[in-house]
């Protein structure tokens, strides 16, 4: 019995051994084939087992290192963290896991390592060693490494990109205030000397009129002459700060376009004979009369060019040449070319013609006078309507400024129905029309002004100071036509306006006419949202107003 007993016994040990054996080899096949360094220590902590990998990991065979140390081929810096962690799993026998660590390869090149691991215990759960697992995991964290240098970057940048937001949105909202302020200064000036030419032009037309005495119709006429200079010079800073700042707006309506070349040709006439001068238009077949397009602007490049080319010019003609270019459906590209036969300009200083405050010689602003604004400011209207402005000149022998423009060709009806345009009309001081008409200014020169224009033709006037003052009196007093200045104190022009519209029913229909020195559109169009019916900009011309106040009075009467 002892006998077989003892044979069970033997036999069950070595189906034991063979079984720790088959366990033994397979798990030798799977850390052979394993990616990852499987490794075993013992109780005192020295490697007993390393896979195959570790030779590719850190450069050394399993051979060199079974024997060793963790702490042999563990970072200095990260000694103490594997040494606490394998303390925590001795004296807690439990597990650990994604423990990261540097390790020094045998080329001193560093390996960063995820570290699991488990203890060894035997069945009565003593403490035997630790078998784990370390993967490599260099290239995952320097890729974290970089996309978190990268998001910090992109962090950065998004910071200065919204500081830079925050700098551009304070620069913009400066330049914006920049921009009203300079747009104020620019209305404030131009009402600031407009107000004064009103009187200067005004009288002086005045003037002009009285022939009794000659020299003193010689003086005024040369204070008129002046006084348009600095009228044009004023016009021209304007224009061409608005168009600088995007103000300048473009707009299109049916005209006579030969009226226009007519009139133009009539107004340098006298200039022209005063120098012994020729000024003539031309036009050949096939230029629409009617068309549609900016009359006023239209009007404002050929005048400047006329004039510049009147200035340079003392010996010869100016010729105004208008020739059709193409067609195409209803819209005809017409060219205006201004001919002289004056001083020329040389090759070299062509170029800069067009260049703001630039003329082709600075002596000529000296000689000549001048801005060196008028050639910039046509060239940009002309592009702002869609067509080209170029020169050809030749020192001595003249110029020839031309530009070309694209137009709708339109109808005389349709010219006949628009009231919003219209050239100077002749002076209409022969004829004796009649009518009330209340006038409300606080500037006295400017009461005198439209005093002495209106009466010369017949007109009855009645002068206030204030909206309040006019209010007053139309509860009063009838009258036929009222011409409402737009600044004034206590009430101004547009509240008096507004008032008599939704106060007054017997004057909901009468003409109010606007006058103001503020020559931009935004203030015309305030005129009209206050409810008044056409707005004459100061300084006002004696010609051009009594054909508004005429034209006005014939619809009142009709």
């Amino acid at each position: 019995k002892a006998f077989n007993a003892m044979a069970d016994t033997l036999k069950e040990t070595t189906v034991s051994v063979h079984a720790i054996e088959e366990e033994k080899k397979r798990f030798q096949d799977v850390a052979s084939s394993s990616e990852d360094w499987i490794w075993e220590i013992d109780h005192k902590i020295h490697y007993t087992f390393s896979s195959p990998i570790v030779e590719k990991l850190l450069g050394y065979t399993p051979e060199e290192v079974v024997g060793k140390r963790p702490d042999d081929f563990i970072h200095p810096d990260d000694r103490e963290l594997f040494k606490q962690k394998l303390a925590d799993v001795i004296m807690k026998k439990e597990p650990f896991r994604n423990m990261v660590s540097r390790s020094i390869r045998k080329d001193d090149m560093i390996v960063i390592l995820e570290t699991s691991g488990v203890p060894i215990l035997d069945e009565a759960g003593k403490f035997f060693g630790i078998r784990g697992v370390h993967r490599d995991i260099t290239e995952r964290v320097q890729a974290e490494e970089a996309i978190k240098s990268y998001s910090q970057e992109l962090q950065e940048l998004a910071t200065q990109y919204a500081e830079a937001n925050v700098r551009l949105e304070f620069a913009k909202n400066e330049a914006d205030e920049a921009n009203k302020a300079k747009g104020r200064f620019l209305a404030n000036i131009s009402h600031e000397i407009r107000t004064p030419l009103n009187c200067i032009i005004g009288f002086a037309e005045t003037m002009v009129r009285n022939e009794s005495v000659p020299e003193l119709h010689r003086q005024a006429g040369t204070i008129l002459r002046e006084a348009e200079t600095l009228l044009m010079l004023i016009n021209e800073v304007l224009d061409h700060a608005k168009i600088e700042a995007g103000k300048l707006t473009i707009e299109s309506y049916p005209f006579d376009l030969y009226e226009l070349l007519d009139h133009i040709e009539r107004i340098f006439s006298s200039q022209a004979q005063a120098k012994g001068l020729v000024v003539r238009s031309v036009r050949e077949d096939g230029v629409p009369q009617f068309v549609e397009g900016d009359a006023l602007r239209v009007r404002q490049i050929v005048v400047n060019l006329v004039g510049n080319a009147l200035k340079f010019t003392h010996e010869g003609s100016v010729t105004i040449a208008v020739r059709p270019v193409s067609t195409e459906g209803e819209t005809v590209r017409v060219r205006f070319e201004v001919i002289d036969t004056g001083i020329g300009i040389s090759k070299e200083r062509q170029q800069n013609i067009f260049q703001s405050f630039t003329q082709a010689d600075s002596s000529t602003t000296r000689k000549y006078g001048g801005t060196g604004l008028g050639t910039t400011i046509a060239k940009q209207l002309v592009e702002m309507m869609g067509g080209v402005m170029g020169l050809a000149s030749e020192e001595g022998k003249g110029s020839t400024f031309w530009f070309e423009l694209p137009f709708a060709v339109s109808s005389a009806d349709k010219v006949r129905e628009l009231s919003g345009y219209a050239a100077e009309q002749p002076d209409t001081g022969a004829v004796q029309p009649s009518g009330k008409i209340l006038l409300a200014e606080d500037y006295a020169p400017n009461q005198e002004i439209v005093r002495a224009h209106l009466s010369s033709v017949g007109y009855v006037l009645t002068i206030v100071e204030t909206g309040t003052m006019a209010l007053e009196l139309l509860g009063k007093e009838h009258f036929d036509l009222i011409l409402m200045d737009v600044q004034m104190p206590e009430m101004d022009g547009y509240e008096a306006t507004r008032r008599i519209r939704a106060d007054y029913p017997d004057y909901r229909k009468t003409p109010i006419i606007g006058m103001t020195a503020h020559a931009h559109k935004e203030a015309h169009d305030a005129c009209r949202d206050a409810g008044m019916d056409d707005v004459i900009t100061k300084p006002i011309r004696r010609a051009s107003f009594l054909a508004a106040i005429n034209t006005w009075m014939a619809k009142v009467n009709s």
